[in-house]
Order: structure tokens, then sequence, then C-alpha cells
């Protein structure tokens, strides 16, 4: 085998090792996924909190698209489908008898905050968005 030839197989293989290798190395969204409420482990104030609620996260520009199915209190199907845009500005919140706007802020790589407000009011203290107080269900 020729030295250029050598060379560009030598080229080729690194920028094929290195691609692999960064790929490899990419931390999975801790977000993406379906995620099933662990009742156990939650708070609901106020309540009451639901008989269950699983959560499909999926990546859209921005931020993520929840699409959440249940069961509330009371035994009634629950259906809801958010977007959670991540840039602490207020956003039309729909699906949700007790809020008409909703600003989602990503506190860290784990947690996302939002806020929640009806007629302009915001409660006393704001939701937070947390997957370790859930559970990825298969």
């Amino acid at each position: 085998m020729s030295a250029p030839l050598r060379l560009v197989s030598l080229s080729a293989a690194l920028v094929c090792g290195l691609s692999i290798h960064s790929i490899a190395m990419q931390v999975p969204d801790p977000f993406i996924g379906t995620w099933k409420v662990n009742l156990a482990k939650s708070r609901y104030d106020p309540g009451p909190a639901p008989r269950s609620n699983t959560a499909k996260y999926e990546a859209v520009e921005g931020g993520y698209r929840q699409t959440a199915d249940g069961t509330d209190a009371n035994g009634r199907p629950t259906h809801q489908v958010i977007t959670l845009i991540l840039d602490g500005k207020e956003h039309r919140a729909q699906g949700n008898p007790n809020a008409d706007v909703v600003a989602f802020t990503r506190r860290d790589a784990r947690a996302i905050d939002s806020i929640w407000k009806k007629g302009g009011k915001s409660p006393s203290r704001p939701a937070t968005s947390c997957p370790p107080t859930v559970s990825a269900s298969s």
C-alpha cells in the first residue's frame, strides 16, 4: 500500500473512531421517554392526587412535548398535551382547568420549574417537574 493511501486510510479510521466515541459519550436527555407517577413518592398540594398518570416526553424545538394520560382522584380518565418551551416566558396553557398560562425554565439537567397562572394570579409557590420523583416505565 502506498504512503498516500495509508495516510488516507489512517485518517478515515481516525475520523470514524472519533465519531463513534463522540456518539457513545453523549449523555441521554433524562426527560425523554415515558414516565409513570409514583404516588408513594409524590406530593400534591393542593390535592387530591390522581389515581394514576403516565406521561410521554418528546423533544421539540426549544423544549419538550408532554402527552399525559391517567385517572383523576374521582376515577375519571384524563388526557393532557403540553408543550414545555424552556424560555421562562408565559405561554398559553391548554387542557388545564386551573391555569391560563404557564412559564417553564430549566433549573438543571434533571429539573424543570414551572409557574402556572389563572387570571393573572400564580399559586403561593411554583410547581416543579422533576424526573427523580417519577420512575421510568417499560
